[in-house]
């Protein structure tokens, strides 16, 4: 399944359960992942060079909201130590509302963005991966719903 058959889907637990390939996304050595969240908190996005990869696994999880929706960070692998870290003194994510944001790999630079905006967040990875797949969760007690655009 592509990323654009999605449509919306929702994810209520920490695992990464479904994979989705990052090809149609790529577009010059530059991964472009475009999409929406609603969540109260704690949306995470995975970039992985495999298929459900192992918990030490090298990847790069991406998480919007974290710790009650007061900061977002970039980490190396999952539940990893934060690689780049923002403070938010607003909530990130909404449960009430459709967010838009994004993501772009280019070289060995992460961005994060919201949508319309310049990046919020990035992390120049001195020893970049190349990404293959991505794939979506939250952590165990919330239930964050997506839109892959």
């Amino acid at each position: 399944m592509s990323s654009t058959d999605l449509g919306e889907f929702a994810v209520s637990d920490y695992g990464y359960h479904v994979f989705f390939s990052s090809t149609n996304k790529q577009e010059n050595d530059t991964i472009k992942l475009n999409f929406k969240v609603k969540a109260p908190r704690d949306a995470h996005i995975l970039l992985s060079p495999t298929h459900f990869p192992e918990e030490e696994s090298p990847v790069y999880e991406i998480v919007l909201g974290a710790g009650e929706n007061t900061f977002s960070t970039i980490r190396r692998k999952q539940l990893g130590e934060d690689k780049a870290y923002r403070h938010s003194e607003e909530s990130l994510v909404s449960p009430d509302e459709w967010r838009g944001f994004w993501i772009e790999m280019k070289g060995n630079k992460i961005q994060v963005g919201r949508k319309g905006s310049s990046a919020f967040m990035e992390w120049q990875d001195p020893e970049p991966l190349t990404i293959k797949y991505y794939s979506f969760c939250c952590w165990n007690d919330a239930t964050a719903n997506f839109r892959i655009n």
